[in-house]
């Protein structure tokens, strides 16, 4: 259980720490994406139900950016 725990808090971790670069610069997140019950285990389920969110709010966001990036230029 011990050890579940620390690779949920990890994923999570690394999830915060690398996606939105990912996702901007490559379009997505080759690490581990922590599931709601990974937040509900770290945090508990009122605080992880919030993590998740705003771990889903950042992917949204990393991806819009994404979209921008490799928008090509109008040209007139």
């Amino acid at each position: 259980m011990t050890a579940q725990l620390f690779d949920a808090r990890t994923n999570i971790q690394l999830a915060h720490q690398n996606a939105p670069d990912d996702l901007m610069y490559a379009g997505n997140y080759s690490g581990k994406k922590p599931e709601d019950g990974d937040f509900a285990a770290v945090y508990g389920v009122e605080e992880g139900g919030k993590q998740s969110l705003d771990l889903e709010r950042t992917f949204k966001v990393g991806h819009q950016a994404f979209a921008m990036v490799r928008m090509p230029e109008r040209r007139h």
